[in-house]
């Protein structure tokens, strides 16, 4: 069985094996028995604190005694969620209405649905996303939980159209709603929730149930690994990577090997080069193995990781250079591999024609974290949702070899300086980023981030899972 079909079963198994906390525990959250006890979620008045250090004023503060719970009994531990100044800016909005638990009690509802999104903006719409500062509407949509087994469990699932802004507040407001069960957040107003309301011209007596969250704000979305970018081209000698220009050296690397290829054993490519490459690793052990952590610089919430003395992961690269470039130096390229994969997709054919047909030289790292050897932490974090920070650390890993592959390819004293690709590149040229699936979700982050390509070609962004559903074949794999 394939590592993507393994997965694939394992999500569905494990889902089926978390429970809700108790009913006793729920009681006290939101009235209703038999509830998790997270909903609504997010929620600041339930699951922040305030914090003046943070950017926000706000700190996720999750309890673990009223998070989801594993076969084992074992819950989530919420450290991690917990360094947090706000949640995410795109997350689904999940809240129980005790009346809409079938597809056409949520049509009769009137939320506005999916397919007619413009709808968030009618005069009676019952479902408002608000932003708490200017009371203005955000685009938003509603549907129904589908995977709920009994009606009783199912949940509203509330989609912002687009990401929210960070470091914001906002107000979810249902409004024009029956039910049997009263919700009692909806008499439990704040004046911050009074005021959105107001500007938005919502009456208070029209008001089903209404709550406020808070968004991350950007340092804390992005300041772990932007901290771990600059640090890495500190290292290298470039501090100043917002003026699009190469400075400092290159990265250390050796070519380990090389490989000829005849037209008739390859009409399109001419040499494979494999070699290593030298990352710093901010990691808990030497090397960046599957299973470790970032390290920190303190125990503060802040806190940004740190490369402990001598601590560097040796990534392996693989190239592929086309005939073409033996003609006219080639473009270059850093290709993202798909989930769960490896740089050895490189060697696929669709994109060795592209190295081809456009005279490219694509060259290639494991994306550590979500890479095959990845294939065992995965496993464990959907075991235990308490070991998914060791799975998405070593994200943070993957994407940082990405922008050091494309230094060491864009810079004149990198691979363009070794005999294997000496007058092969075109160095003076941009380097671009092309991936596919798993590539490509992670390419966005990483071209955000990247200081030397500005063109990306994020392709087929899909879970492995959606695709699988839908019939289409995974590349080397059967069904």
């Amino acid at each position: 069985m394939s590592a993507h079909r393994s997965l694939t079963l394992l999500l569905a198994g494990t889902a089926l094996a978390w429970a809700a906390p108790a009913a006793t525990a729920a009681t006290a959250c939101d009235g209703t028995p038999a509830r998790a006890c997270v909903l609504p979620f997010p929620n600041d008045a339930a699951h922040t604190r305030p914090d003046r250090s943070s950017a926000t004023g706000r700190r996720v503060a999750l309890r673990r005694a009223v998070l989801p719970a594993n076969a084992k009994g074992v819950r989530v531990d919420p450290t991690e969620f917990n360094r947090n100044d706000g949640f995410s800016p795109g997350q689904p909005i999940i809240v129980h209405v005790g009346s809409l638990t079938t597809q056409a009690r949520f049509k009769a509802s009137g939320i506005v649905p999916v397919t007619d999104m413009g709808r968030f903006d009618d005069g009676d719409q019952k479902l408002l996303l608000l932003d708490e500062k200017t009371g203005k509407r955000q685009l938003v949509w509603g549907e129904l939980d589908a995977n709920a087994k009994r009606a009783a469990s199912r949940h509203v699932l509330i989609h912002p159209g687009k990401n929210l802004r960070p470091g914001r507040r906002y107000v979810v407001v249902l409004r024009g709603l029956r039910d049997k069960q009263p919700q009692r957040l909806a008499r439990t107003w704040t004046p911050a929730l009074r005021g959105a309301l107001k500007r938005a011209r919502v009456a208070p007596r029209s008001v089903y149930l209404a709550w406020s969250f808070t968004v991350a704000s950007n340092r804390s979305i992005t300041g772990r690994l932007l901290s771990m970018r600059d640090d890495t081209f500190a290292q290298l000698g470039d501090t100043t990577l917002a003026d699009g220009r190469i400075q400092g050296r290159a990265p250390a690397f050796a070519v380990t090997a090389t490989t000829e290829y005849t037209p008739e054993e390859n009409p399109r490519i001419a040499r494979k080069v494999t070699g290593t490459f030298d990352v710093p690793c901010y990691m808990t052990q030497p090397g960046c193995p599957v299973g470790g952590r970032l390290e920190y610089a303190s125990a503060k919430a802040d806190a940004t990781p740190v490369q402990l003395e001598g601590n560097v992961l040796k990534a392996t690269f693989t190239c592929n250079i086309p005939r073409a470039a033996f003609l006219v130096p080639s473009h270059m390229g850093v290709y993202g591999h798909g989930l769960l994969g490896s740089q050895k997709e490189v060697e696929a054919g669709n994109v060795q024609d592209m190295s081809a047909e456009h005279d490219f030289t694509f060259c290639a790292t494991d994306m550590f974290g979500m890479a095959s050897e990845d294939v065992p932490s995965a496993i464990a974090a959907l075991q235990d949702f308490s070991k998914f920070a060791n799975f998405a650390d070593r994200q943070s890993q993957g994407i940082l070899a990405q922008l050091v592959l494309g230094r060491l390819m864009a810079h004149p004293q990198g691979l363009s300086s070794h005999p294997a690709f000496a007058g092969l590149l075109d160095i003076a040229g941009p380097l671009s980023w092309d991936s596919n699936s798993q590539g490509a979700i992670f390419g966005g982050t990483a071209t955000a981030l990247a200081p030397d390509w500005r063109r990306a070609v994020l392709g087929v962004a899909e879970s492995a899972s959606d695709l699988w559903e839908r019939g289409a074949p995974l590349a080397g794999h059967t069904r």
